[in-house]
């Protein structure tokens, strides 16, 4: 999605390499015609296909972050609600998404937050 976000905003000069990223690009379904898709529309596409996935949803949290870093708290209510339904929701996920929140991979986040995902995983894992 970085690469995409840059790809609009940055003029490529050189005509064969603007024609290998256009290919990729429809490949991938993100370029329509001489149009890009919006970055927000790709990213509710991948939710809306993975929805029973906590990893997919662990990484479109962070594009929610990417496309609006104001946004940290609705992006960590999404990435923390744990649900039944999801197909890879265990301990080693959970705790992936617990680390990567410890190292700021979802911004600032307070610690009361922190510890009320590691009990909830917790809780559903008891060690």
């Amino acid at each position: 999605m970085k690469f995409l976000q840059l790809v609009q905003s940055e003029p490529i000069a050189d005509e064969r390499v603007r024609t290998l990223i256009d290919d990729e690009l429809k490949a991938f379904g993100v370029k329509q015609g001489d149009s890009y898709r919006k970055v927000e529309e790709v990213n509710a596409e991948f939710i809306k296909n993975h929805s029973n996935s906590l990893t997919h949803r662990a990484e479109a949290a962070k594009i929610m972050l990417l496309i609006n870093p104001a946004d940290n708290i609705k992006a960590i209510e999404f990435v923390t609600s744990l649900d039944s339904n999801f197909i890879d929701q265990n301990l080693k996920t959970c705790s992936n998404i617990y680390e990567s929140m410890q190292m700021g991979e979802y911004g600032s986040i307070e610690s009361s937050t922190l510890e009320k995902y590691r009990l909830a995983c917790g809780q559903r894992w008891p060690q």
